[in-house]
């Protein structure tokens, strides 16, 4: 038996991986699910928020089959909010490499794409790159797309949009069963209904046509560059420059843990 690690940045990110949730826990293998930010992106504390955000995730994974012992809100426990997974990749990254140190089992990762879409997104890549070269256990590690806005006109990003920079894309053949019970689930989430609402159709169209769920191996070895030519879209939102935090996750690559 392996064990399937998904590693998230927010509460309802496991919308773009919902078959390949599915497949690990079918599979029987170990399936545990981490969130690495508590969903507040507020500058003051909401904990009702925060505890709406955890059981919304929770009924979705609980349909898809997940056990709930083995989900685990690392970002509440941290008091990490959105946003932030950058300035503590060194206690995460601690926390997640002992709990992989606990197993006998391979691991294998799945994780946000490297794509320039949200810090805390490509901040879950750095850390599944620095696991995956420090740890044998670790057999492989995937990749999916969640926004990015590559060749996109400044105002528009696109979902669910594989990178061509990440290697060779493959997604998971889904069921029309499945495709309902998918389109039902983005319904699960009343706390993000307004952000989520004008991006409904097109998801909706992704999961009906089989354009979902791609997966990207990662190589251990990537060398970190620009996600894609152009803006990124934390960028264009004046976030914060590409520039500063290829120096921030650079330094952290190379830090040396015992």
């Amino acid at each position: 038996m392996k064990t399937d690690i998904f590693i998230f940045a927010h509460q309802d990110d496991e919308i773009a991986i919902f078959k390949s949730i599915k497949n690990s826990v079918k599979s029987d293998n170990n399936t545990l699910i981490f969130y690495l930010t508590n969903g507040n992106n507020s500058k003051t504390d909401n904990l009702d928020l925060v505890l709406k955000r955890e059981n919304e995730s929770k009924n979705v994974l609980a349909q898809l089959g997940v056990n709930p012992q083995n989900i685990f809100f690392l970002g509440h426990n941290l008091d990490i909010k959105s946003y932030n997974i950058l300035n503590y990749l060194d206690i995460i990254y601690e926390k997640l490499k002992n709990i992989i140190n606990s197993f006998n089992d391979e691991v294998i990762i799945y994780t946000h794409a490297w794509e320039g879409g949200n810090i805390d997104h490509d901040a879950c890549f750095i850390l599944a790159i620095k696991l995956i070269r420090n740890n044998s256990k670790i057999i492989a590690g995937y990749q999916f797309p969640f926004y990015n806005s590559y060749r996109m006109p400044i105002h528009f990003y696109r979902v669910f949009c594989p990178i061509k920079q990440n290697g060779n894309a493959v997604n998971l053949k889904i069921s029309n069963s499945d495709k309902i019970h998918f389109i039902k689930y983005l319904f699960y989430y009343p706390t993000q209904i307004k952000i989520w609402i004008g991006l409904y159709p097109f998801i909706i169209f992704k999961i009906l046509f089989n354009k979902f769920n791609y997966l990207q191996k990662i190589d251990k070895e990537h060398q970190l560059k620009k996600p894609h030519e152009g803006s990124l879209w934390y960028e264009k939102q004046k976030f914060i420059k590409f520039e500063k935090i290829i120096l921030l996750f650079n330094s952290f690559l190379k830090k040396k843990f015992i």
